[in-house]
């Protein structure tokens, strides 16, 4: 051997010597990586299973680790980002914490997210704008401002669209999109509307559309829009937003679970005795391969890291599975918060609320088409703008700078030049996070919800999967990633009643 491959191989070993150390750097514990022994011995009631390797550390991941731990299962988490929580990411914006990632628990009643956050002692506050329509302030960029009764009147037709789904599938066909839907349902109304207002009412179905399924309206199916086994639980599609924000849950549901921060996952092996799992960890700025090995492993990677094929599995994921991952969307949803010394928003009579604008631009007409006013619901003077499908994919090319011009320059022509300047911005970046790759799943055309059953499907005997986009009753959803995890845990346990509780 060279020196300089001597060399290679003394470092790598001072630099393992130091991981297996070093508390500070999350070093691997016995029975983990280089230094793993034989494993311990199955617990009682465990369906023999021994530890349970969980790759990601969002609120599938720790769900799951949270029910093993209530039947005495041992489990170890991956997270290769610096914090727990995965798309449940709450930031502080002046001494305020805001959620660039999921920021309701939907549909509050008989939700199981609820029931969580109750029984961890958090409260809930609702925010839905839709019942503030009397305060929306209206901005379109081709006619001005627009009256209250506009913007009320538009969203009514939300309600009337969906009733009228049903019929417009029968006549347009399982191919048509929510688009060709949009469309037909204006073309159908028009005769009772002005130009005007066909062009507001079609722009806000688009947005609603957009923003819950994440995609582009001509890509969503309007088949699975109708036929999709979406459970729906009782209260207000918006919700309630986790008083003090999501990160108060995710710590909830980490409990004191075993995790291991800043470990990315590369492969994923298993054979007839067990998985190996090989990770790439730094280590004063050194990469270290280090691997953990376990009786079955619990896949909750986003559907975006499944698409780009990060991670690989030895042996290789089935077809039907592949095929699945290819065929379910997973879109685009960005958030921009900024913090103001005062509302100036609210100003007028009636005072104003959240804000609904509707841009001239023929080819990004969505652009920032909602900004949600927690004034009225936290009592923050804080608007975030919200932007989905087409627009919110283009948005991951702007710099940072030229989102912030955008936004005010859109304030400033609706509410006047002499607005101040936010005194903080914080934007997400979803799409062009390397551990995300996008918002949350939907079905496009060419796609069913059968497919999420694809996905949900274990590889083997010992490599399963959990997530919101495995989930078919409530992909999209924090809850339904919660869900699909207690799934898992049913699955793997031979049990019906896997449960969660929270830690301190």
């Amino acid at each position: 051997m060279s020196e300089d491959r001597m060399s290679d191989v003394r470092q790598v070993r001072r630099l393992l010597l130091k991981l297996l150390g070093a508390a500070s750097a999350s070093a691997l514990l016995p029975g983990c990586g280089n230094s793993d022994g034989p494993l311990l011995p199955p617990s009682p009631g465990s369906n023999g299973v021994q530890r349970v390797v969980i790759v990601g550390a969002g609120m599938a991941g720790l769900a799951a680790a949270n029910a093993l731990a209530n039947v005495g299962v041992t489990s170890i988490v991956l997270e290769a980002r610096d914090r727990i929580g995965g798309r449940l990411w709450t930031r502080d914006l002046g001494g305020s914490p805001i959620d660039l990632g999921g920021s309701w628990i939907h549909n509050p009643m008989g939700n199981p997210m609820t029931a969580f956050a109750s029984s961890a002692g958090v409260g809930q506050t609702a925010v839905d704008p839709t019942q503030d329509l009397a305060q929306f302030t209206l901005y379109q960029e081709e006619s001005g401002l627009g009256s209250v009764d506009d913007v009320a009147a538009a969203f009514a037709h939300y309600d009337l669209f969906e009733a009228a789904t049903p019929d417009l599938l029968n006549r347009l066909g399982p191919q048509a999109s929510i688009r060709d839907a949009i469309l037909q349902y204006v073309t159908d109304n028009s005769a009772a509307l002005l130009p005007e207002q066909q062009r507001l009412i079609t722009h806000v179905l688009r947005f609603i559309q957009e923003t819950f399924d994440s995609g582009t309206w001509d890509s969503i199916s309007l088949d699975q829009h109708v036929n999709a086994p979406t459970a729906s639980y009782g209260g207000s599609a918006f919700g309630d937003f986790p008083d003090g924000g999501y990160v108060r849950l995710v710590h909830a549901m980490a409990a004191d679970a075993d995790i291991r921060l800043n470990h990315r996952v590369t492969r994923i092996a298993a054979t007839d005795r067990g998985v190996t799992v090989s990770v790439d960890t730094v280590v004063n700025g050194q990469t270290v391969p280090v691997s953990f090995d376990g009786s079955h492993v619990l896949v909750t990677l986003p559907l975006g890291v499944l698409k780009n094929a990060d991670v690989a599995f030895d042996p290789p994921l089935s077809e039907p599975k592949l095929s699945a991952i290819s065929r379910v969307g997973f879109g685009h949803f960005e958030k921009v918060a900024l913090r103001f010394d005062q509302p100036f928003w609210t100003g007028g009579t009636p005072p104003g609320s959240h804000f609904y604008f509707r841009s001239a631009s023929t080819t990004e007409p969505t652009e920032f088409p909602f900004f949600l006013d927690l004034q009225k619901s936290l009592n923050l003077p804080v608007l975030v703008a919200l932007t989905s499908g087409a627009f919110a994919q283009d948005f991951l090319t702007m710099p940072e700078s030229a989102i912030r011009a955008r936004i005010m320059a859109i304030l400033r022509e609706a509410y006047g030049n002499a607005i101040p300047e936010p005194t903080q911005v914080l934007i997400s970046n979803w799409g062009s996070d390397e551990f995300t790759r996008g918002a949350y799943s939907y079905l496009p055309l060419g796609a069913t919800a059968d497919d999420m059953d694809t996905l949900a499907e274990p590889h083997g005997q010992r490599v399963l999967f959990a997530g919101e986009a495995t989930y078919k009753q409530r992909f999209g959803y924090a809850d339904g990633a919660l869900s699909s995890a207690l799934r898992e845990v049913n699955r793997l346990l031979g049990l019906t009643n896997a449960a969660v509780t929270p830690g301190p």
